[in-house]
């Protein structure tokens, strides 16, 4: 193994440790020290990649995010072409396939919904390479029917903040509905996002 593959392995393994033990205790219970206990290095290896524990949960759940986000929106996409889908039935897809890969991370949801502020400003921030794509084909989406870039960007942000503030509730108790049985309602309002027709040149 080179060294380099070494670096990975153990920023892996710091990850990994920081997912179970933040997913089981919460961000604040949890000691860097039970980290790097659990992930098998030392103290110092920790401040190689990371500044803090919440630098290590931001880059942990965009890591973890990207997979699931990268995923739906190639999905989104590939019917988009094979269907020709608007682009809000686009968005639709898109979230029905997001929904169904988190519903079975719920240790991401319960990350997610915990430091949803925080997440909302790393995808509006377009800067990380992580969720930089999936987030400004989104952009790019909701611009169809946005009179401005800066316009989308806003429906991106209540995007985000609707799915994580009702569907993360929903995911992580089935209260007061279950996933299932808030999609009729949940698209509904997704596809009139997109309800204003594009102004004509």
């Amino acid at each position: 193994m080179s060294v380099e593959e070494k670096k990975l392995a153990k920023k892996l393994r710091l990850l990994d440790a920081a997912y179970e033990l933040f997913g089981s205790k919460g961000v604040n219970l949890t000691a860097i020290d039970e980290v790097v206990r659990l992930a098998g290095v030392a103290k110092g290896t920790f401040y190689l990649y990371f500044k803090d524990k919440y630098d290590l949960l931001d880059q942990m759940i965009l890591i973890k995010s990207e997979r699931i986000f990268a995923a739906a929106m190639e999905t989104a996409q590939q019917k988009r072409e094979a269907f020709s889908l608007s682009a809000a039935d686009t968005t639709v897809s898109f979230t029905e396939e997001l929904l169904r890969s988190l519903s079975v991370d719920r240790a991401l949801v319960s990350l997610l919904q915990r430091n949803l502020p925080s997440f909302q400003a790393l995808v509006l921030a377009g800067e990380n390479g992580v969720l930089k794509a999936p987030a400004e084909r989104l952009v790019e989406l909701f611009e169809t029917c946005a009179e401005t870039r800066e316009d989308a960007k806003k429906m991106l942000y209540i995007y985000i903040s609707l799915l994580g503030s009702v569907c993360c509730d929903s995911i992580l108790t089935g209260a007061p509905y279950s996933v299932e049985a808030l999609k009729p309602q949940l698209f509904s309002v997704i596809r009139h996002m997109f309800s204003k027709e594009p102004t004509e040149p």
